[in-house]
């Protein structure tokens, strides 16, 4: 449900969609993560699941829309290609490790560490952004 509400929206265009908007979506999929690390309430879990579909959703097509637009014409498809590939490598190679993790530390809190350090990487990323920002304005 949460993944087609993120689609829905993506297909209007969202004309404010900026990296920030991408990174701070990641940070609440961390925290996200992390809740359903914790959680035992299997309603509970549902609905945290519903908005990782969303948040999911936002900055992974999100970010493929913002890499596009910011491609050159000649580069497009290089680029595309590109993100694929360690967007779906990454994945694979992602699983290996957090299940090799998991067999050391258990299933929940591989999970919660996961998602803490999504959130972190975000955060470190949007506090880049802006200084960077602030260091163009000076």
């Amino acid at each position: 449900a949460g993944a087609v509400v993120a689609g829905l929206l993506l297909s209007q265009g969202m004309r404010r969609l900026r990296v920030e908007t991408v990174a701070t979506t990641i940070a609440a999929v961390g925290v996200l993560i992390v809740l359903f690390g914790l959680t035992e309430e299997f309603w509970i879990a549902v609905a945290i699941v519903a908005m990782l579909g969303f948040g999911l959703s936002l900055s992974g097509v999100g970010s493929q829309i913002l890499l596009q637009n910011a491609a050159d014409d000649q580069y497009r498809g290089r680029v595309s290609s590109f993100w694929g590939l360690i967007t779906f490598g990454g994945t694979a190679l992602g699983g290996l490790v957090v299940g090799g993790i998991s067999s050391i530390w258990g299933l929940n809190a591989t999970t919660v560490g996961s998602g803490a350090l999504c959130s972190l990487l975000a955060v470190l990323v949007l506090a880049r952004k802006r200084s960077s920002r602030d260091g163009d304005h000076k």
